[in-house]
């Protein structure tokens, strides 16, 4: 007896579903659910870092000639608002305090994030837009003239 061949079945091929599978990531879907405004830009590094140039001019103004003018040497100038993450003192050893720098580090990305979300809210609100800006369209929008076709059509169906 012969044996039978039977034919080879054709593989199926893999579809690449984009949304089959739970392929979609975390991040995707965090996306879709926050609104932009609320999407942290470019601008909150800087932010971030003029906060910290801002404390850090602070921490000098804070400096007390007078006492030093005096001759006091027991002076400590403390850098770090609201809590002290330097410590700089005239005679005896400078301390870095890695808590106190922590704390100041989350407060002050917190606060670089709000001013960047309140910059975003102000800028995207229309009702701050003047009437010029409003009346504005993308260019896909733009009204356009209609071409021959279209009131070749318009005059036939008035008909």
């Amino acid at each position: 007896m012969k044996k039978e061949v039977t034919p080879a079945k054709p593989t199926p091929q893999k579809i690449n579903y984009e949304y089959a599978g739970g392929k979609e990531t975390a991040g995707g879907n965090l996306g879709k659910v926050i609104p932009k405004q609320f999407i942290p830009t470019k601008k909150t590094g800087s932010i971030f870092g003029l906060i910290i140039l801002a404390v850090m001019i602070l921490a000098v103004f804070q400096f007390p000639f007078g006492s030093l003018m005096s001759g006091n040497t027991d002076i400590v100038v403390k850098i770090g608002y609201p809590w002290t993450f330097i410590e700089f003192a005239l005679t005896g050893d400078s301390t870095a305090k890695p808590i106190g720098l922590i704390l100041d580090l989350l407060l002050y990305l917190i606060l670089a994030y709000a001013i960047d979300v309140i910059m975003n809210l102000v800028m995207k609100n229309p009702l701050a837009k003047t009437k010029e800006q409003l009346k504005q369209k993308p260019a896909v929008f733009q009204d356009r003239k209609p071409t021959i076709t279209e009131k070749i059509t318009e005059k036939i169906i008035k008909k």
